[in-house]
């Protein structure tokens, strides 16, 4: 299986967050060669970490910490590259699903993964409204805030031979 992350999933990695141990388990069972994320996840991750520690939710160690493991860890992952062509497109999805700019982003990045992959793709996100966009284009979705690490070692389990 492939996992793509957003912003609000993927942060639970670096931060104390409901649904950090459902990511960690992710981490733990997949391989960081089945983890996308789009081109600009990384900046809005980022961009968090600053929020947390402007609010005094982080301290600065802290947040340094978490952006050196974040900006480590992220470059073994598939980072998919976001252009002009692939902004204007994702148009379509703003419209069909009601869904934000960067919402349509991950929708269309992830759904062109899942064409071009041999196994089946993961929406993870924390995102209520991605989500539903997301499993109605057809895709698995996990959400790490409402899931659990048993419920992902199940989802994550390949089907036995011997069922039809």
């Amino acid at each position: 299986m492939y996992l793509y992350f957003d912003a609000s999933a993927l942060i639970k990695r670096y931060v104390a967050e409901p649904g950090r141990a459902v990511v960690n388990e992710l981490f733990h069972l997949v391989p960081f060669e089945r983890f996308y994320l789009n081109y600009w996840t990384v900046t809005e991750m980022v961009s968090v970490l600053v929020r947390k520690r402007n609010r005094g939710d982080l301290t600065p160690h802290d947040m340094s910490v978490a952006l050196d493991w974040l900006l480590t860890e992220t470059t073994s992952m598939q980072e998919e590259p976001v252009d002009r062509d692939t902004a204007r497109s994702s148009i379509e999805y703003i419209l069909r699903h009601n869904v934000n700019a960067t919402d349509a982003l991950h929708l269309l990045v992830a759904l062109s993964i899942d064409d071009s992959v041999d196994d089946p793709l993961v929406m993870v996100s924390a995102d209520s409204r991605l989500l539903r966009a997301s499993k109605a284009e057809g895709l698995t979705i996990l959400d790490p805030e409402n899931s659990s690490p048993p419920a992902v070692r199940r989802l994550l389990q390949p089907p036995d031979e011997g069922q039809s």
